[in-house]
């Protein structure tokens, strides 16, 4: 039997990667919830003179963008926690290897 390949793993990348998607998840949600309070003033302003189908195809076409960028926020949060359940494994297989550096 031949013995497993030795793999390397870049924890600083994987630091590096976890921060900058935490980033843009942040990134992604702060302009999510600048863009409803952008709306909501908007319609407190002009909102009981508009009416009709332009009105209602813009709520439509906002809510399908919010939506849109909820789950990209999604996503980033999922792709984090594959980096950081990855680096948690990676740890561990590293501690372990310390401790018993022959493999036995």
């Amino acid at each position: 039997m031949t013995a497993p390949k030795q793999v390397h793993y870049d924890f600083n990348a994987a630091y590096a990667l976890s921060q900058a998607l935490g980033l843009a998840y942040d990134k992604i949600t702060a302009f999510a919830e600048l863009r409803a309070g952008q709306r909501t003033a908007q319609l407190n302003q002009f909102g009981r003179e508009w009416r009709g189908g332009k009105r209602q195809q813009f709520e439509s076409e906002f809510n399908a963008q919010q939506a849109a960028l909820g789950r990209l926020a999604q996503e980033v949060l999922g792709l984090r926690g594959k980096v950081e359940h990855a680096t948690s494994q990676a740890e561990k297989a590293r501690a372990a290897l310390l401790k018993n550096p022959e493999g036995n």
